[in-house]
Formats: C-alpha cells, sequence, structure tokens
C-alpha cells in the first residue's frame, strides 16, 4: 500500500494511482496519474481509505470497455471534487447541462452514484478487499457494454502480426531488430494457436482466459526447443501441452533450458495489442493488463529495492576523455559516438534515451531549448524501473558546439530520428554504440572493474554533481535525470500551482553543471 501513499506539505495523506497506459493513449487529455486527498494525517486510516479507493479505481478502469467513457467520468469526478472544495459545485453541475452532449450528464450522476453508495458501504474496517470488489461489480453489472462487434473484421492475429510489422519498418525499425521482432511476435501468435486448440486465433479468441494462460506458458517456455532432446520432432502444440501440467522447476530438474528475454516478449504482445486497439480492429478493451498482471510484470516499488549504482566518473576521467584529441577535433565516423556523451554528461540522460531522440524532440518551450525525453510512440521507451518523461534544458556547452545547428542540418536532410545510424540489436538494446563508447573510454584510459564505469556512469556523475556539489533538491533531481524515485514530492508538484514550466525552474541548475572541461573545441561537428 506505500506505494499508492504519499504526503503533502501539510502532512496530509494523498492517494496516488497510475491509469492504465491504453486509456492514457486513447483519452490523452486525461492526467496518467490520479491524486485524491485522503483527508486524514493518520498512516492506518489513511491506509483503508486508500484501499477502498484503489479497489474503485481498478475496478472501473478494468470494467468501461470504452477509455473515452472512463476517461470522461474520472474528468467529470475530478472537477466535481475541485468544485466542492471551493463550494461552487451547484455552479459546476449547471454548467454540465451546457457544455456535455447526451449521455454525459448521465455518465457524471452514475458515477456520482456509485461513489455515494460506495462510501455507505465502506464504514468498517472488516470490508475486505473481495468484498469491495464484489460490491463494485454489482453496482456496473448494469453498466457493462457487450462484447465488440465481431461480425466484421474478425482477422487472424497472424494477420495483425504483419500489419504491426509493416508499421514498425515504416516508423524506421533498424534491419537488424526485424527478424528478433517477428520472431517474439510469431511466438505469441504460435503459443495462443496451442492454447486455442491448435485453431488459427482470430481477434475474437483473445479473452482474459487464454492471456492468462499464454503468460503463464512463456514463463517456462523453452528456449529452441527443436533442439533439446525432450522435445525433439514434437510441434509447438506438443510443447505447450507438455509444459502446462509443469512448473518451470519441474522443467529445469529434467534437464530443459528455459527461455531468457521473457519480458520483451511480453512487451511486444502488449505493444500488438495496442495497435490492434488504436487501429479499431475489434478487440476485448484491457487485455494488455492481462499479459502484465499474470506475469508479476508490473513497475515495482523503489522501497526495500537495492540498486547497484554505477561509480560516477572522477574529474580527471572526464578531462581524459572530453580534452581529448578526437573529441577537440570531432574525429568519429558516427554522430551519436560524439554527441551521446556529451549530451549524457550535461543532462544525465541514458544512452538509450539519447539514442531514440527524435529531430522533434528538440524544441523550444517557454522561450528555453530543451531535449524532450519522452516515450511517445512504439518505438521509444524508458527504463521500466527509473526513467520518466521530462523535458531537460540545453546546456550552454552544446549550444557552444553547434548541437542546434546539427540538429538543424538533420532536419533539412529530411531525417526523422536524431541519430539514425544508432541501432538496436536483437535484445533491443544500443549495443554497438555503447561498445564503441567504451573502447574510446580505455583508449582514453578510463577504466575500472567491470561493469563499474560505464556509459550510464554520466547518469551517476550528474546526480552527484547537483546533489553533493550544488547542493540541489533531490526531487529536482529526478525532475533533471529522470529518477521515477519514491521521494517526498518532486518539484514538478510543486512548480506547476506557481504558473512556471519545469524548463524555467530546472534551467539555473542545469547551467551549474560544470566539471571545468575545456569545451572550446578548435573544429566543431559537421556531417
Amino acid at each position: 500500500m506505500a506505494s499508492y501513499l504519499t504526503k503533502n506539505r501539510q502532512g496530509t495523506y494523498v492517494f496516488q494511482m497510475r491509469v492504465p497506459k491504453h486509456i492514457v493513449h486513447t483519452y490523452p487529455d486525461l492526467k496518467p496519474t490520479i491524486w485524491h486527498s485522503l483527508r486524514t494525517k493518520d498512516r492506518s486510516e489513511a491506509e483503508k481509505r486508500a484501499r477502498r479507493l484503489w479497489v474503485m479505481f481498478d475496478q472501473l478502469s478494468e470494467r468501461f470497455n470504452d477509455p473515452k467513457v472512463f476517461g470522461k467520468a474520472m474528468e467529470l469526478l475530478k472537477g466535481y471534487d475541485d468544485a466542492c472544495k471551493k463550494g461552487n459545485y451547484m455552479e459546476y453541475i449547471e454548467d454540465l447541462d451546457d457544455t456535455l452532449e447526451d449521455g454525459e450528464y448521465a455518465l457524471f450522476e452514475r458515477v456520482l452514484s456509485y461513489r455515494s453508495e460506495a462510501k455507505e458501504q465502506f464504514q468498517t474496517e472488516s470490508v475486505t478487499r473481495q468484498q469491495i470488489a464484489q460490491i463494485i461489480d454489482a453496482k456496473l453489472s448494469g453498466a457493462k457494454n457487450s462484447d465488440p462487434d465481431f461480425s466484421k473484421d474478425n482477422h487472424h492475429l497472424s494477420e495483425m502480426v504483419e500489419k504491426y510489422m509493416v508499421k514498425q519498418v515504416d516508423d524506421g525499425l533498424a534491419p537488424g531488430s526485424r527478424k528478433p521482432f517477428l520472431s517474439k511476435l510469431t511466438l505469441f501468435n504460435s503459443v495462443l494457436d496451442a492454447l486455442n486448440a491448435g485453431k488459427p486465433v482470430r481477434l475474437s479468441d483473445l479473452d482474459e482466459d487464454i492471456l492468462r494462460k499464454y503468460s503463464e506458458v512463456i514463463a517456462k517456455f523453452p528456449k529452441d526447443y527443436k533442439n533439446q532432446p525432450v522435445f525433439k520432432g514434437k510441434s509447438i502444440s506438443d510443447v505447450v501441452h507438455y509444459i502446462s501440467g509443469k512448473s518451470r522447476e519441474d522443467l529445469e530438474n529434467e534437464g530443459v533450458a528455459i527461455l531468457q528475454g521473457t519480458k520483451e516478449i511480453l512487451r511486444l504482445s502488449r505493444a500488438l495489442l495496442t495497435f490492434i486497439e488504436k487501429k479499431k480492429y475489434p478487440l476485448r478493451p484491457g487485455l494488455n493488463s492481462i499479459i502484465e498482471d499474470s506475469t508479476g510484470n508490473k513497475k515495482k516499488s523503489g522501497k526495500n529495492k537495492k540498486v547497484k549504482l554505477n561509480a560516477a566518473y572522477t574529474l580527471d576521467e572526464l578531462k581524459a576523455m572530453f580534452e581529448s584529441d578526437r573529441f577537440r577535433h570531432a574525429k568519429f565516423k558516427n554522430a551519436v559516438d560524439y554527441w551521446a556523451p556529451l549530451i549524457a554528461i550535461h543532462t544525465g540522460a541514458t544512452l538509450a534515451e539519447i539514442c531514440q531522440l527524435y529531430i522533434s524532440d528538440i524544441k523550444n518551450e517557454s522561450g528555453i531549448d530543451v531535449i524532450s525525453i519522452n516515450d511517445d510512440g512504439d518505438f521509444k521507451r524508458l527504463k521500466n524501473d527509473d526513467g520518466r518523461p521530462r523535458q531537460v534544458p540545453i546546456h550552454p556547452n552544446l549550444i557552444k558546439l553547434d548541437f542546434l545547428n546539427f540538429v538543424e542540418s538533420r532536419r533539412e536532410k529530411g531525417f526523422e530520428r536524431l541519430f539514425p545510424e544508432a541501432e538496436r540489436n536483437a535484445e533491443d538494446k544500443y549495443d554497438s554504440t555503447g561498445k564503441r563508447f567504451a573502447t574510446f573510454r580505455k583508449s582514453c584510459g578510463v577504466t575500472g572493474a567491470p561493469r563499474e564505469k560505464t556509459f550510464h556512469s554520466f547518469r551517476t556523475t550528474v546526480s552527484v554533481e547537483l546533489l553533493r556539489n550544488r547542493g540541489a533538491d533531490e526531487g529536482l533531481v529526478n525532475d533533471i535525470i529522470g529518477h521515477a524515485s519514491e521521494y517526498r514530492e518532486s518539484e514538478t508538484k510543486k512548480t506547476y500551482g506557481s504558473g512556471l514550466t519545469m524548463p524555467q525552474v530546472t534551467l539555473p541548475w542545469v547551467k551549474k553543471i560544470n566539471f571545468g572541461i575545456d569545451f572550446k573545441y578548435p573544429k566543431k561537428w559537421r556531417d
């Protein structure tokens, strides 16, 4: 429960819950996190109230088939709560009559009526989560929509895989990543076919039950099964049938090698389902979360989590690299090898965050040039446990080195990505770019124990510089380098109420990043 609770400045507990991604994508005006004051400073009382709200929102998000309806319901509820706090709730209700389309006022009445009834039901601590869920089910049973219309566009899943791959290639998926992508999606399709009694799966066959079974099977699926003695000559349906009745431990005791990297298979499975939903093909809603929940692949709380940080670079090591002849005279074959370390040392961004940048991510916000780090689109993604979208002001050193002119030159060439030469490998990592940096780093005499000094060390270096050397608040540092920690209250939350944007708040601190490196390079990068 701790991950759902935080405190405001007055010490009052606040409930927070992240809205499922498929709903945020469909209803972009809805904020990705729901915040609700619990109106108590007592921990036990806050946990009881948060438990009630958690189940309420969880069930609502699952039961509303139309994400737009759910999004609108949450928007109306939030607006009503805000109006109540200001004492003008009657005006808010009256305004609904004039502004909302037919049916939306009824939605507001239904949500408000539901919450009123829920509050009456949740009066004793003896109410269990199962009982709460039953109450909510009973309330929403009449509002539950029927399955999508599968009478048309009920395509085979294999057709959807082909369409999704075409989109990925059109969006710039690197040639080296296409085969791994397709093989993972084909495995998803093949396992589902096996679970569907060997019949090719259609969109109408996709439901919670089959996806839960898929999640259980893929977690113990054998690696390269055709070459393992126990599965020699067996079809994939035989394999699925064989492993379904055994635990992963049982299979390993039999000498079966289990497939690694299932996390990426699950991610692509969810991405495919999201693609199908966005293209308006008939599909039961919320299936993404079934895959995620069934495997326990949820974003974990940072509490009690041990993280081994890469060691920060020393000032001498930074000078050895950035004052080297290769940097001073821009002697790099690829632009990403030159710019990525420079961006990292001035922003704390990860290698992946930099390599996947689009030219459109370099923009001007409130008169400040920024690098927008985000996961917009299927191509981009942030670190699961330690990354979040943000806009980082561009450091004066980067401007001095003509970074903005470099961006413009690539825009004029018609590029979409800023560094199209940076490609992902079969494990979806920018391994070749990272290895080239490691070779360069070692050539400068910057070494260390394995995994101690890597590209990721720039992230630690910037964090240490701002926290220890410049005295920045931890919440503000998180907003610059993107740590998704549970730190008390980020500067983002403190700032938006003051009318300032985050770039305006973080720019003075970004400018303080200074390692004493001479960036007066005699030769600047040119394509």
